[in-house]
C-alpha cells in the first residue's frame, strides 16, 4: 500500500483518522469511475482495512459501468477483501417523462430562458429522460439565451459522438461488441436468439451459446445495453443515435 514516493496510503490514512477523531469531523474518500482501475487488486484491500480501523473516514465510490464496479468492489465475492462487509448503495436513474418536464422546466426559470411545452416534450422524447443530456441541453440553451429543437439536434450530435468515442473502448477488444451495437442501434431491441444471429450471419458460422452470452454479459457489465424481460436494447438513446451515423466497423 505504499505510493510512488514511498508513502505508505494505510500510515496517510491512520494519521488523517486521528486528526478527523480529534476534530470531531469526518473525511470523505471520494473515487470517480473506480472499476477502471480493477486491474489494481490492493485497492479492496485497502478499503477493507480503512473500514476495519478507520472508523472516522467514509469510502464513496461511484462508477458508470456498475457490472464492472461490483466485480471489482466484490462484496458477493467470498474471494475479495470487501466480502461480506456493509455497505450502502445509490443507484441513478433516467427521469421519468413528468421528473424530466419538472427538471427543465425548473432549469430554465432559473436562468430566465423561456421554452415552450412543445420544445420541452421535444427534447423529453429525443433526450429520454438520461440527466447529463438533459443537463448538456440547458447548458447550450443558455449559452445562446434561447431554447429551439436545433439546440436539441446538437445535444444528440455532440452526445451521440461522445458515447460512441466511450463505446469504441470495448469495440476495440473484438469487432463482435461493434457488430452487436451496430445491430440493437438499428432495430432497437431484440431477443437473444436475433442477436446471435445477426452475429452469426455477419461471420457466416455458428458460436458456442456459452461464447455469445459472455459478449452480451460483458456489454452488460459496461453499461452499454440493458437487459430487460423482452430482450436487450442500448442503453443510452444517444449512443444508438450516434451508432446510426456512424457505425462500427466490422
Amino acid at each position: 500500500m505504499t505510493g510512488e514516493k514511498g508513502v505508505d496510503l494505510a500510515d496517510l490514512f491512520d494519521e488523517i483518522d486521528t486528526w478527523t477523531k480529534k476534530h470531531k469531523e469526518r473525511f470523505l474518500l471520494v473515487l470517480d469511475e473506480v472499476q477502471l482501475i480493477r486491474g489494481d487488486k490492493a485497492i479492496p484491500r485497502l478499503f477493507a482495512r480503512i473500514a476495519d480501523v478507520n472508523r472516522n473516514i467514509v469510502i464513496i465510490v461511484t462508477g458508470s459501468e456498475i457490472g464492472l464496479l461490483y466485480d471489482f468492489l466484490g462484496f458477493d465475492n467470498p474471494e475479495s477483501p470487501l466480502y461480506g462487509r456493509h455497505y450502502v448503495e445509490i443507484k441513478m436513474r433516467n427521469f421519468t417523462p413528468e421528473e424530466a418536464k419538472t427538471f427543465l422546466k425548473t432549469g430554465f426559470k432559473q436562468i430566465n430562458i423561456s421554452c415552450s411545452n412543445e420544445i420541452i416534450e421535444h427534447a423529453i422524447q429525443k433526450l429520454d429522460g438520461v440527466v447529463g443530456w438533459l443537463t448538456l441541453f440547458g447548458a447550450k440553451s443558455r449559452d445562446i439565451n434561447k431554447c429551439t429543437k436545433q439546440t436539441v439536434g446538437d445535444v444528440l450530435d455532440e452526445g451521440g459522438k461522445l458515447a460512441r468515442t466511450e463505446a469504441l473502448k470495448i469495440v476495440k477488444f473484438s469487432p463482435r461488441y461493434g457488430v452487436i451495437l451496430n445491430f440493437l442501434a438499428n432495430t432497437g431491441k431484440a431477443s437473444w436468439t436475433k442477436i446471435k444471429t445477426a452475429l452469426e450471419v455477419h461471420e457466416k458460422r455458428p458460436l458456442p451459446s456459452s461464447s455469445f452470452t459472455e459478449l452480451l454479459n460483458r456489454l452488460v457489465k459496461t453499461s452499454l445495453i440493458e437487459k430487460e424481460d423482452n430482450g436487450y436494447s442500448i442503453a443510452d438513446p444517444l449512443l444508438a443515435n450516434g451508432i446510426q451515423k456512424e457505425p462500427f466497423k466490422e
